[in-house]
Parts: structure tokens; C-alpha cells; sequence
């Protein structure tokens, strides 16, 4: 039987692997593909034979030949076939415990990435297949390429599944009947609405699913609360998420973890089979790059699609260098054994130095020119081999002027390329096709198809360096992470070399990026001075654009001093720019973040400084405005949610903040909230005596004590002052101007 399609779909089964694939005119098959992954031991144990029998699982142990990572040494190892792909994780597992002595290699990956890996399938890869008559998978020819930049999606029909006019999180809805309560059930499909009343969810959701047979169903809230509200109910096994029949069960286990100086919390995951369940919730790459950058990530990291929608960029980019490693055959240890080098104090405060930062002077300028090096760190590992196995290498001796990080003396092998510039290189090369291609788009669904596409390349971009270094990373190592840092310092400094040289004064500086002015430079001298700092330092600069003008805004703490990343601009061609402010904020209210940007809409209208100058009164005018609006208890309340990110499990707080003590009232009522998860709160009196007057959930609030007019008054004043300080009006200043 001949089939063509897209493969849609992977998971294990008795004897291999399922595979769905989804037909050029939206249909769905399944075959059956055999398949027995393999991990690896130091050496055979005494007794494993007996263990395995034991246990009942049929497996193959063979003697095999491997690479060693960090020296690329051949090793021979005992290489462990599973006959049965569902027991893999159950049978490593086993054996770590009975064998705690024994090195394991590569048994840590799931299933079926070892599938595509084996196979050169990846998710969502266009084939020719033939299979028996029994659904078997034969043989089949690749009709696509997963670095190709130009390829066909399947038809696919996605239902949207959330809870009707939910301002708040579900769960926390739960708790109560405030200002947050819901409707019924929402799902939207084929451009129609249904809302299903409560008591009618299990009946009515089989009904659509049946009728509509989705690919895809898109959920808000779906793993962490949606579908475990559904699961309670009396009929939820009838419910057909999996094609094919069978139970739903969540995968995996909730947890909280500390990653970039925040705490984030992850919820156990619903995974459908022969059906994709996407949680626009849980999914950062969903939420930065649509679904067009989520396939793309898919395609390249070979994770699923329901996987790939769930994991960091960072376990992304891990993933690709996973395959990298072992197509080079060589080993991936199960836990990483490199530790970093030992360091005097001197030698740290001279290499750990970090990204280069030149503070900003607060002020409003003209005619600023913004520099950028194009993926400064991702081109550095890839251009000078930084690798965690190609660092201070024992096959090559340090060679002056080759190979030599600056600063730190550190030295990369001459002899192979890193699996970390193999991975990058590219990934950079990939970028730069979808932007040749966005600018030659005429269509502009293509256009923007194009970006979410890389756009999703640029968060692995981004990721990649951090992962360098990140202690807990697979393939991290803090030399790699230290010469790339090092590198990109010597880089900077020469741009500002350049720069100077050439009579432009230099206004900020940060990591990758630099902000210049000259008195009369046009557009041309700014694009001539970019392919200097290019030739110089040999890394692509780009003009992003030169400034009307820009304001960089000062430290609240002290107006003379300025805060690296924190401005806002409008560019020649009236393109806006906003960092650090307000608005940019996730735990600024609506009502600030509207009026702020409102307020922004004024001032990217002028042509120049005076002219921004001028706008000052018209900007009292609308604080004003707004003010009175605030202070006569006019504003919807939900505008005045402030989201907070609890830092710690409830009970573990000490201190009684607003945040804590609203979690703690949750918890009362029966809704627990984890370390990580978010809390929306409305303050009703901040300066209270008693903690618990301060603030209230605002899945809990019932309008019985009303809101803290002044308390959100000076948070008006203090995006306000952001604007206006370059006419000298702090938010004292505005304090005193707008009494209450």
C-alpha cells in the first residue's frame, strides 16, 4: 500500500514505534514502524545477563565500538538493545539501580528522538511510504529536507478549547466568585463559537471532536488546569482526545525551578495520541514565535511537536547538539563528570568579567546611530571552534595569535570542529536565509510566516551561549562560556575604537549592541561607520536604524545615572523602540501600561527634541485626566491587576508580602498555588496595618473594600516621570503637582 504525507506523529508501542501521517487532503494513518533503541554501559556487569532475564524485558547486549566525547578516542562499550520501546526508560532505570557502579551513556534521550535520530525521520517531514497490508511501515523515500527553508505544512484543522471570559487564571477562579468568574466552556472551530454549559462538557466536547476530527486542540490553561477539571467529570474516558481510543494520563510531575534569577513553574503535561494537544500557556515558543516557529523547532531538534511546545530553547538547542554528538558515534554521558578548572581570584576578576556594558548618560538625544552585531555570541562560537571539547584540548598546545581567547590565555583545538559551532553555523546561516527571503516576500502572509520562523531560530540563538555555561546544562562548560564573554568584550571595544576615531561619540554600549552620535552624520555615514566596525572586528554590524531622537531614562534612585537597556526612540522611518520601561514590564497594571503607551503615542510624533519638549503639557493633561478617573473609582478593576510571581511555596514565606498573603488566602479555600505560578492581585489598602487588608487575589475580589486609588497614583506617576523627565519632572515632582 502506497501512502504519502507528513509525519505528524511518533510514540512508542508494543514491538516499536507508531507513526501517524497526515495526507495532503487533512487525512490521518497510522503504521507501525519496528524499532529497538539501544543505550550503553562502561563495560557489562557481572550478573547483567541474569538481571535482564529476571526482570523479563527482551534485550541484546553486544560488544560496540564509540567515540569518547571530550578526547574523540574509540572505547569499546556494552551497547543494550530494548526489544520493547515502551519499557526503554523502565529497563534504564532498572539498571541504574541494580548497576549504580557502571557508567551509562545515551540513555537518558526519549524514544522517539532515538527514532528520528536512527531513522532520519524528523516531525512533520513530507514522505513516500509503502506498507503491508498489517499497517507496517516498509520503506519509504525523504521528499523533504529539515534545513530547507521552503517547504509545504499539512492541512491542518485546529480546535481552540479555553474557559469563557476568564480574566484570571482558572484555578485561582476556583477559590471564589470575584471580579475573574467564567461562563462555560469555549471552543471555537472551522470560524464558529460553541460555548458549553457546565454539567454538559463531556457530552458536548465528544460531540465536536467527533464531527470536526481536529489535528490539532489548542488549550489555554489545558495542562494546568483545564483538562484535570475534566478529567473529574463522570464521562471524561469517552472524551476522544487520542486517536484510536485509549486513557488520557498526565506525563511527568509538576515542578518549580530557578532559571535567569526568576522562579518558573511547569505543570505536568497532557500528551494526545495521533493528535496534537498545545497549551498556549505552557509553551514560551508558542508564545514568541506562533505555531510556524514551534514546527520549525520541531523540525530541526526532531522533539515532537507536543514536546517541542513544552521544552525550553535552551533543552531545544541541547537537543540538536544531542544529535550532532551522536552522529559523530560518540558517547553522551548520563551525568557530566567535567568540572570547571580551578582559578585564582585574580585570574576570576579578570576572566569571569561577563557581556561588556557601557552605562548610558539619562538624557534625550538626536541623531543617534544603533549598531548591532548580528548574533554576536552564536557567530564568536561558531568562528573561533568554542566548544565544550575544543577548549584548553590535551592534542593541541597553545599557540599565540591561534586560537588564543583574549584575557583569559584559554586555547581551542586546531585539529576538529566543535559539535556546539557544527550545531550553530547553520542555524546562523538559516536566520539569514528567512530574512533575505522576508524582504523579497511580496506576500504578506508569507512575510510574516517567514519571521515566526526566524524568530524561533533567534530564542535558540539566544539560548545557546547562556547553555555554555548554565552548571546544569548537558554539554555546558564555563571556559566556553568564559571565551566567548571575552571575545565579545574585545569585540566592543574595538567598535568603540572605531567609532571614536572617526569622530562619533559613544552614548551606551551593551553586550552586542552600541548606541553612537555625531553632530551631522546621515544615514550613509552611520551604514559607512558599520562596515568599518565589520572589517575591524570581523564580525557582521548592522545599522538597525538612526534615531529622530532617544531618551535614555535615568535610575529612580539617582536622576544623574543612567540604566543600561532602559529607553525609548523613534527611528527615521517613524519605527518605534521601547526597553526597559513600564510597559515593558509583566508585573505592570493594564491601566499604567495603557497610559503609558498612550502617552508614547503623543511623543512619537515629534520631529526632534524640542518638539518632544513641547509635548509636556498635553502629557499633564492626559495624567490628569486619568488621575481623576482613578481617584472618583471609575476604573474596571481589572485594569488594575498587578500579576506577581510567587518566589517560594506559600507556607515557606516568612515575610507577609501582598503576593505570600494572598497565596496563603488561597490556600485556605482550597486552590494551592506552586513556587513559580503567577497571582494577580488588586491593592485595596497598601499601607494597612493588618497585611491582610493590603491586597486581594483578584480571583477573590468582590468590590466590598474597594481599590487604593493613591497607590496606583504614584504607579502612574512613576511611568509618567519615565517620559518626562527630559523636562525635568521626576515623580515627586508629579506628586506634588496632582495632589489628591
Amino acid at each position: 500500500m502506497h501512502s504519502g504525507g507528513w509525519v505528524f506523529d511518533v510514540y512508542p508501542e508494543p514491538g516499536g514505534m507508531a507513526l501517524w501521517l497526515v495526507g495532503e487532503a487533512g487525512e490521518s494513518r497510522k503504521f507501525h514502524v519496528p524499532f529497538t533503541p539501544s543505550f550503553y554501559l562502561d563495560a557489562a556487569p557481572e550478573g547483567l545477563l541474569r538481571y535482564l532475564a529476571r526482570i523479563g524485558v527482551p534485550t541484546e547486549i553486544r560488544e560496540s565500538r564509540r567515540r569518547h566525547l571530550d578526547s574523540g578516542d574509540e572505547v569499546s562499550v556494552a551497547e543494550v538493545k530494548v526489544g520493547e520501546a515502551p519499557l526503554y526508560a523502565g529497563v534504564v532505570a532498572s539498571l541504574q539501580r541494580r548497576f549504580p557502579e557502571r557508567d551509562f551513556f545515551t540513555c537518558d534521550i526519549e524514544v522517539e528522538s532515538l527514532f528520528f535520530y536512527e531513522t532520519g525521520l524528523f516531525p512533520l517531514a513530507r514522505i513516500e511510504a509503502e506498507a503491508g497490508a498489517d499497517g507496517r511501515l516498509l520503506a519509504w523515500e525523504m521528499r523533504d529536507d529539515p534545513w530547507s527553508p521552503a517547504y509545504a505544512l499539512p492541512p491542518l484543522t485546529i480546535m481552540e478549547l479555553g474557559l469563557e471570559d476568564a480574566a484570571a487564571h482558572p484555578k485561582q477562579l476556583a477559590a471564589g466568585s470575584g471580579s475573574g468568574a467564567r461562563g462555560g466552556l469555549s471552543v471555537r472551530i472551522e470560524g464558529r463559537e460553541y460555548v458549553i454549559e457546565p454539567g454538559f462538557e463531556a457530552r458536548e466536547l465528544t460531540r465536536l471532536i467527533e464531527r470536526h476530527d481536529p489535528h490539532v486542540i489548542l488549550t489555554e490553561w489545558g495542562d494546568d488546569y483545564l483538562l484535570a477539571a475534566l478529567s473529574r467529570l463522570p464521562d471524561f474516558g469517552r472524551i476522544p482526545f487520542h486517536r484510536g481510543g485509549g486513557a488520557l494520563a498526565r506525563r511527568g510531575r509538576a515542578r518549580s525551578y530557578y532559571t535567569y534569577g526568576k522562579v518558573v513553574y511547569s505543570a505536568p503535561s497532557y500528551f494526545f495520541r495521533g493528535r496534537w494537544h498545545l497549551d498556549r500557556r505552557s509553551s514560551f515558543v508558542v508564545h514568541e514565535s506562533g505555531l510556524e516557529g514551534l514546527f520549525e523547532l520541531a523540525r530541526l531538534s526532531k522533539k515532537t511537536v507536543q514536546r517541542a511546545a513544552r521544552l525550553s530553547t535552551g533543552s531545544i538547542i541541547s537537543a540538536m547538539q544531542l544529535e550532532v554528538v551522536i552522529g559523530d558515534g560518540c558517547l553522551v554521558p548520563w551525568r557530566k563528570g567535567t568540572v570547571e578548572e580551578p582559578k585564582t581570584a585574580e585570574e576570576l576578576l579578570t576572566i569571569d568579567k561577563g557581556g561588556l556594558t557601557y552605562q548610558p548618560r539619562p538624557g534625550l538625544y538626536e541623531n543617534v546611530g544603533e549598531i548591532d552585531f548580528s548574533s554576536m555570541y552564536p557567530t564568536l562560537m561558531s568562528e573561533y571552534n568554542l566548544s565544550p571539547e575544543t577548549m584548553n584540548c590535551a592534542c593541541c598546545a597553545p599557540v599565540a595569535g591561534a586560537g588564543t581567547v583574549p584575557e583569559a590565555g584559554y586555547h581551542t583545538c586546531r585539529r576538529r570542529r566543535g559539535f556546539v559551532p557544527r550545531t550553530i553555523a547553520p542555524l546562523l546561516e538559516k536566520r539569514l536565509d528567512y530574512k533575505r527571503r522576508m524582504r523579497r516576500a511580496a506576500d504578506p502572509a508569507l512575510r510574516e510566516a517567514l519571521d515566526r520562523r526566524q524568530r524561533g531560530i533567534k530564542w535558540l540563538l539566544v539560548t545557546c551561549f547562556g547553555y555554555l555555561g548554565y552548571k546544569n546544562a548537558r554539554f555546558g562548560r564555563i571556559e566556553a562560556h568564559e571565551a566567548t564573554t571575552a571575545l565579545g568584550r574585545e569585540k566592543l571595544l574595538q567598535a568603540k575604537e572605531v567609532a571614536e576615531a572617526r569622530g562619533y561619540a559613544m552614548l551606551h554600549a551593551l553586550t552586542d549592541c552600541v548606541w553612537v552620535a555625531k553632530e551631522g552624520a546621515s544615514e550613509a555615514d552611520y551604514r559607512a561607520l558599520s562596515r568599518d566596525i565589520s572589517r575591524a572586528t570581523g564580525i557582521a554590524a548592522e545599522l538597525e536604524g538612526v534615531y529622530r531622537w532617544l531618551a535614555f531614562v535615568p535610575s529612580r534612585g539617582n536622576s544623574r545615572v543612567g540604566v543600561p537597556n532602559r529607553f525609548f526612540g523613534v527611528f527615521g522611518d517613524g519605527e518605534t523602540k521601547i526597553r526597559g520601561i513600564e510597559l515593558r514590564r509583566s508585573d505592570t497594571a493594564p491601566l499604567i501600561r495603557r497610559v503609558q503607551e498612550e502617552m508614547l503615542g503623543a511623543l512619537f510624533g515629534a520631529a526632534d527634541a524640542a518638539a518632544y519638549r513641547a509635548l509636556a503639557p498635553r502629557l499633564l493633561e492626559m495624567l490628569e485626566g486619568e488621575l481623576i478617573g482613578l481617584r472618583e473609582g471609575r476604573v474596571d478593576v481589572r485594569q488594575l491587576a498587578v500579576t506577581r510571581r510567587l518566589s517560594r511555596e506559600p507556607h515557606e514565606y516568612k515575610a507577609a508580602g501582598a503576593a505570600a498573603l494572598a497565596a496563603g488566602e488561597m490556600l485556605s479555600l482550597g486552590v494551592k498555588l506552586r513556587a513559580g505560578e503567577k497571582i494577580e492581585l488588586i491593592f485595596t489598602d497598601a499601607r494597612a496595618k493588618f497585611p491582610g487588608d493590603r491586597a486581594k487575589a483578584l480571583a477573590l475580589w468582590d468590590g466590598s473594600r474597594g481599590y487604593d486609588a493613591e497607590w496606583y497614583a504614584e504607579e502612574l506617576f512613576k511611568a509618567a516621570a519615565s517620559l518626562l523627565f527630559p523636562v525635568g519632572l521626576g515623580s515627586g515632582d508629579l506628586k506634588k503637582r496632582f495632589p489628591p
